[in-house]
């Protein structure tokens, strides 16, 4: 059975570098690094130990015209519904999402009505070294969960689905219920992230500044009671407590949860940079804060509540990638980022 993954960003680097190395056909749908990737291979560095692999490498144009039994999806979720639509030609059997952020899912089961929709979240982070070479900071894991109510032949499907991705990644957990493992992972990809882009600072700069981490948990507890209002619970993910950290954030005293949050969340990164600054830094018009923190705002106006730190924190990172707002107006200015979150 040949995989498709679809983004060869270093996620599907690594789903694709690793299934190749484990002898498993694999097909990598690449865009303006698909040449540099055919030509050099992947590299995956992993604690100083570099393996290089060269799976096929294609093209849109070059997409295989036959069905696809199983399809990888692992582009940013501004790019879901093009992904989406190139999947439609080919009607893959299973879609597995393993993207950030919430809509993902929802988006690939309406282009894809016939598919069988699998959720998933890495919390393995990995970063680029370069566009071809990519590192593993530290082995963590990876969660799957059916979007449909599963039939045998499904659950006897997902298991041989976990086989495959354990080839990826080591520790895979098949949880009951997708949208409580989905916003599980979104309350992870939440802190450390928006106000890094916005300062463009590091975490450790972010968590020096008690008032900034104060508006890290009015973010996070306003996810935590959408999330909690939705009827769904916070679950823990391979190598993340989220039902601890939760109650840390709930409960703490400030001048407790700062440290603590400098502890988790800077060390757990094992140095990767936050997702939101990269693409500013990237210049990229586009960013995925509608699928944090504006899903965020969305969901909650759906249940009667407001997330107004979540709405603005879209509303800003999305003015800096369209150039409605200059990102030197917030580059490391805390105090005017306070102002404009209301803080």
């Amino acid at each position: 059975m040949t995989t498709l993954v679809v983004g060869a960003g270093a996620i599907g680097q690594l789903v694709a570098g690793r299934l190749a190395a484990a002898g498993q056909p694999v097909v990598l749908l690449a865009r303006s690094n698909a040449a540099l990737l055919q030509s050099t291979g992947i590299r995956i560095t992993v604690n100083d130990q570099t393996l290089t692999v060269k799976p096929k490498i294609v093209t849109a144009a070059q997409l295989p015209t036959t069905a696809v039994e199983l399809a990888i999806v692992a582009v940013k979720g501004y790019d879901t519904l093009g992904a989406a639509e190139l999947l439609a030609q080919l009607q893959p059997h299973t879609v597995l999402s393993l993207q950030n952020g919430l809509g993902n899912e929802e988006l690939l089961a309406a282009a894809l009505p016939a598919s069988h929709i699998i959720a998933g979240t890495i919390t393995t982070p990995v970063e680029f070294i370069s566009p071809t070479h990519i590192q593993v900071a530290k082995e963590r894991g990876v969660g799957l969960a059916a979007m449909q109510q599963v039939q045998q032949s499904q659950a006897y499907a997902m298991g041989q689905l976990s086989q495959l991705i354990s080839l990826c990644v080591p520790n895979v957990r098949v949880y009951a219920s997708w949208r409580a493992m989905k916003w599980s992972k979104l309350l992870l990809n939440m802190l450390g992230n928006g106000l890094p882009a916005l300062l463009d600072w590091e975490p450790a700069q972010v968590y020096a500044d008690p008032r900034l981490v104060q508006l890290e948990r009015t973010s996070f507890l306003e996810a935590w009671g959408t999330m909690h209002s939705l009827g769904l619970r916070p679950v823990n993910l391979p190598g993340n407590l989220v039902r601890p950290l939760v109650a840390l954030l709930r409960w703490l005293p400030l001048s407790l949860l700062q440290p603590v949050l400098q502890h988790l969340l800077i060390s757990g990164r094992g140095g990767k940079l936050p997702s939101l600054l990269l693409e500013l830094r990237r210049h990229s018009p586009q960013n995925e804060a509608n699928r944090l923190y504006g899903a965020v705002a969305q969901a909650a106006t759906a249940v009667g509540h407001d997330a107004p730190v979540n709405r603005a924190l879209a509303q800003l990172l999305n003015d800096i990638s369209s150039g409605a707002c200059a990102w030197d107006e917030l580059r490391g200015q805390p105090e005017r980022v306070l102002r404009l979150l209301g803080a």
